[in-house]
């Protein structure tokens, strides 16, 4: 597996500021992290077809990504906050965790 992708993956859900964090905290980054983190997880979904085990960390950010982050957009769309460029790319990366889980 990549490790630059998955390093980006953990990054992302688990830092002070990064995306799950800052858009609990109702401040979406801009959209080119969002387009790096999908980036990311396409390089993951390639790499890692073959793979019957992910690590728990990233299994664990993987998840965290999918459920915690599509809870914080849809309160940030419910109060017209979420950034147009968000809208589209959210279901993208939700699909993306999918494809990594074999779902």
């Amino acid at each position: 597996m990549d490790q630059a992708a998955i390093d980006l993956i953990l990054k992302e859900s688990e830092a002070d500021d990064g995306i799950l964090i800052r858009m609990r905290m109702a401040d979406p980054p801009p959209a080119a992290r969002f387009n790096d983190l999908y980036a990311a997880l396409e390089t993951l979904a390639e790499t890692s077809a073959e793979q019957t085990v992910l690590d728990k960390n990233l299994a664990a950010a993987l998840h965290a990504l999918s459920f915690h982050l599509e809870g914080h957009a849809r309160l940030l769309q419910a109060n017209n906050k979420l950034p147009e460029a968000l809208e589209d790319m959210l279901p993208m990366i939700y699909a993306c965790v999918d494809e990594i889980f074999g779902v």
